[in-house]
C-alpha cells in the first residue's frame, strides 16, 4: 500500500470535530511508518487538507512512495551506530540526513579527477595567465614536470604523503633543492585542493632533510682581487652583487639605461627585476660608484652572454674552483682550489653593510627583504675594521675623494 493510500478522511458524526485525516510520515522507533491525525470542523477544510497532502507526495515522485525493508533496517543501523559515537560539540544529535549528505559530496567529489600529467599543464597555463616571472615559471616547469613524469597517469587524488615523501627523498639532489621541490609541490597540491581535484594538501606535511648552508663573506683581499683578475664585461655584475647587495637575479636584469643613475647615486629595482615583486632604490655605495664609473661600455645590459664562463675563469684566479681540478700549472704554482661560497658577493654586501650601519631594518630594506632574515642569515663573526676596509675597496685609478656626489651611509641608531 502506498502511502498516498494511507492519507484516509474519516468522519465522527456528534463529535465536536466530525472530521479527522489520518496521514503517515516518519518512522517510529522500530523503523515504521508513524502514525498522524488532524481533525477539523468542517469535511471543506478536511479534504482541502487531503488533497494538498496527495499532491505533495505525487510531486515527490514514486521513489519516496514507501520506505523498503532494506531501508528500514539501514535507519535502525545507523541509530545504533550513531549512539556509540561521542556526542557532537554542540550538542546536537547525530544526523542521518547529514551523514547521506557527506557521503554524496565526497562521492560527487571523487568523481572529479584529473590525472598528475593534465593538473600540471593545466596549473602551469593558469600561472603563466596570472603572469608570474619567467624565472618562476622556468623553475615550476621543470621541477613540477619531472614529478608529472613519475606520476603522471595516476590521479591527483590518489597522491598521498607516501608517494610525495619516497619521491622527494629519492632525488639525486641536495637538502636545500629538496625543500624547494616540496615547496612547489606543496603549491601545486594546494591548489588542486582549492579546484576540487584533491582532499587534503599531503606535500604540506613532508618531511626534507635539514638544508645546513654555510654562508660565509669574502674578504676585502680576495673581494679585490676578483675584481682585478675580472674583465670590464663582467665587472659590473659583481661590483652590484658585491656592493650594492643586488641577488643574481636582479642583476642579470638590470639594465644601464633603465636601472642605473650614476648621477643618482641610485640604482632602480623595479617590480619585473626584483624576486619579491617590491619595488626599491639601492644607494650605490662611493667604492661602487668609483668601479661603475669605469666600465666603458654602459649600455644593454650589465651581465654579458657568457658571464658564467667569464666570471668563473675570474673566481679560479682568485683560488675559487672545484676542489681536485687543478691544472698542472695550478698544482706546481701550490694552488688548492676552494669552493665558492654560497651567494657570497650579495651575502658580503649584506654582512659587512650591517656591521657599518648597526641598523637591521634600514640594511633589510637596503637588500630588499626582511629584519628576520637579515638577522638569521647575515650576521657574521666580522670585525669592524674588516667591514671598514671593505667599503674602501677602490680601483686603483681612483681615490675615495674622487668619488663624485653621492649620499655616503653612516652608522645609524638601530
Amino acid at each position: 500500500m502506498s502511502r498516498a493510500e494511507l492519507i484516509r478522511l474519516r468522519k465522527h458524526p456528534g463529535a465536536a470535530y466530525p472530521f479527522s485525516l489520518v496521514y503517515y510520515q516518519g518512522q517510529t522507533e522500530t523503523g515504521r511508518p508513524k502514525r498522524h491525525r488532524l481533525f477539523f470542523k468542517n469535511e471543506e477544510d478536511a479534504e482541502a487538507e487531503q488533497r494538498k497532502r496527495k499532491n505533495k507526495l505525487k510531486g515527490e515522485g514514486i521513489v519516496h512512495d514507501e520506505i523498503t525493508e532494506v531501508e528500514r533496517h539501514a535507519i535502525i543501523y545507523a541509530r545504533t551506530e550513531f549512539g556509540r559515537l561521542s556526542p557532537r560539540s554542540d550538542g546536537a544529535a547525530h544526523s542521518i540526513v547529514e551523514a547521506i549528505a557527506e557521503y554524496c559530496t565526497r562521492f560527487r567529489r571523487n568523481e572529479k579527477s584529473a590525472t598528475v600529467k593534465q593538473y600540471v599543464a593545466s596549473f602551469l597555463e593558469h600561472q603563466t595567465k596570472l603572469g608570474k616571472s619567467p624565472r618562476t615559471l622556468s623553475d615550476l616547469k621543470s621541477r613540477l614536470e619531472r614529478f608529472a613524469e613519475d606520476f603522471g597517469d595516476r590521479t591527483v587524488r590518489s597522491i598521498n604523503k607516501g608517494d610525495i615523501q619516497k619521491w622527494i627523498l629519492g632525488l639525486p639532489v641536495g637538502p636545500k633543492t629538496k625543500g624547494n621541490y616540496r615547496k612547489l609541490l606543496s603549491w601545486l597540491f594546494s591548489a588542486a585542493v582549492d579546484d576540487g581535484f584533491a582532499d587534503t594538501n599531503f606535500a604540506r606535511r613532508v618531511e626534507v632533510p635539514t638544508a645546513i648552508t654555510k654562508r660565509e663573506s669574502l674578504t676585502p683581499a680576495e673581494m679585490l682581487s676578483l675584481l682585478t683578475a675580472a674583465p670590464e664585461s663582467i665587472r659590473a655584475a659583481i661590483v652590484l652583487a658585491g656592493f650594492c647587495g643586488l641577488r643574481e637575479s636582479e642583476v642579470s636584469r638590470v639594465t644601464w639605461e633603465k636601472n642605473i643613475s650614476l648621477e643618482l647615486g641610485l640604482i632602480e629595482i623595479t617590480t619585473d627585476i626584483t624576486k619579491t615583486a617590491q619595488h626599491r632604490h639601492v644607494e650605490i655605495p662611493p667604492n661602487a660608484l668609483a668601479w661603475l664609473q669605469t666600465i666603458t661600455n654602459k649600455k644593454g645590459g650589465v651581465v654579458p652572454m657568457n658571464a658564467r664562463r667569464i666570471e668563473t675563469r675570474a673566481r679560479r684566479a682568485v683560488g675559487f674552483g672545484r676542489p681536485g681540478s687543478e691544472t698542472p700549472a695550478e698544482k706546481a704554482a701550490g694552488v688548492k682550489l676552494r669552493p665558492w661560497p654560497s651567494n657570497a658577493l650579495r651575502h658580503s654586501a649584506a654582512t659587512y653593510r650591517l656591521l657599518s650601519t648597526q641598523n637591521p631594518n634600514a640594511t633589510a630594506l637596503w637588500l630588499g627583504n626582511s629584519a628576520e632574515i637579515l638577522n638569521a642569515n647575515y650576521r657574521s663573526l666580522v670585525l669592524p675594521a674588516t667591514a671598514e676596509e671593505w667599503w674602501n675597496i677602490y680601483p686603483p685609478s681612483a681615490a675615495p675623494a674622487d668619488t663624485g656626489n653621492v649620499i655616503d651611509f653612516q652608522p645609524d641608531a638601530a
